[in-house]
């Protein structure tokens, strides 16, 4: 980079924001400090906003910011926008920098990779003199004091993010530990999402050259998040990102690729199959499963879980009931079978005693005991 050339040949100072400094400086006899916030586009800088130094130190001929302030204010600005640099009032008619300001602005060189600009004004006359600082060199650049054009002047607009978190941890956890660790990997989980978001606007997606004069709120649709529990773990769900138009057969294909998932699984939202032509975007927010299809056919016929306790408990009486029928059966057989035997003994004596075969009487007796007994 060749630092005898300026990054910013002009800057554009809104005259409104001209008249607040000068009435600023006329109420004090001490410099007066702000940062100036705008953009830059091409090589002019844009002066959007004059936000006034929470004053460390202030006195007649040296001036310096509160960093806490800095940094709030560094932090809370729009995206799009950024701290340029500091316009501040100098005493008398010296518009030239100091030793002090020099310092400054190469530091501001070296934090904004030289894209900077710094304002000297003075109050009588009303002057003003721009600088851009390029490592330890100071340009003067030129500086105009209008108002701005209509395609110059700022517009916001108002994006809506629908983004949802899962974060996991023990069930001890302190609220300290879970907002440090929520701290700590929001950008990042926030950056997944918003890799390639589609952008609405009148539930209409915006062609990329589109321009955006008459548009101000837009939506944002991200990535879409989608939790699963597909590990031996069912607290935890895995998180997939798929596009914003993505269905659930995409999703699928995905989780076969990353995972050795077995062909007969089905992804399942709670008891019920999901379409394969269902979009993503109805299963934000919510936790799905994979569930074995044909298993879940079967248990599908049984309207509740309370259903199937009252069938199986049924089904457990009904056996217990044959159980002890059949046991109560099987031992009047046994019953039935000592007394037959008892019987035949009986007719074996008789025969040895009196010589007789009386086979055919002992049966007759078995019979007329088995019809009356």
């Amino acid at each position: 980079m060749d630092e005898n050339k300026p990054i910013i040949e002009k800057v554009i100072l809104p005259k409104f924001l001209h008249k607040y400094a000068i009435e600023r400086g006329q109420k004090t006899s001490s410099e007066v400090g702000f940062y100036i916030v705008g953009l830059i586009r091409g090589k002019i800088a844009y002066c959007y906003d004059l936000i006034e130094f929470d004053y460390y130190e202030q006195g007649p001929t040296y001036v310096e910011t509160n960093f806490a302030k800095d940094f709030r204010l560094r932090a809370g600005l729009p995206i799009g926008l950024e701290i340029l640099g500091n316009m501040h009032k100098h005493p008398g008619r010296m518009l030239g920098y100091s030793n002090t300001d020099k310092e400054t602005f190469s530091k501001y060189a070296r934090d904004t990779h030289n894209r900077n600009v710094f304002i000297i004004y003075v109050l009588s006359p009303d002057e003003l003199v721009a600088y851009n600082a390029v490592d330890d060199k100071v340009h003067k650049i030129e500086s105009e004091v209008r108002n701005l054009n209509r395609e110059e002047r700022l517009k916001t607009y108002h994006f809506t993010i629908p983004i949802n978190f899962q974060l996991c941890g023990p069930k001890d956890s302190k609220f300290q530990d879970l907002r440090f660790n929520f701290i700590s990997n929001a950008a990042h989980e926030v950056g997944k999402c918003l890799s390639r978001p589609i952008l609405l606007y009148g539930y209409q997606e915006i062609p990329d050259k589109e321009l955006l004069m008459n548009i101000d709120e837009i939506e944002v649709i991200p990535f879409v998040p989608i939790d699963i529990k597909l590990g031996q773990n069912f607290n935890i769900a895995y998180r997939f990102f798929l596009p914003a138009n993505a269905k659930i057969e995409d999703l699928y294909e995905r989780i076969t690729k990353d995972f050795k998932i077995s062909p007969t699984l089905e992804l399942f939202l709670g008891d019920k199959e999901l379409d394969k032509k269902i979009k993503l975007l109805e299963m934000v927010g919510k936790i799905l499963n994979l569930k074995e299809k044909e298993f879940e056919e079967k248990i599908g016929k049984i309207e509740s879980v309370e259903q199937l306790k009252n069938s199986l408990n049924s089904l457990r009486r009904d056996l217990e009931e044959i159980s002890i029928h059949t046991r109560s059966i099987r031992n009047i057989d046994d019953e039935f079978e000592k007394i037959h035997n008892t019987i035949k003994d009986i007719e074996k004596r008789l025969k040895k005693l009196e010589g007789k075969d009386d086979k055919k009487d002992s049966d007759a007796t078995l019979d007329k005991f088995m019809r009356y007994g």
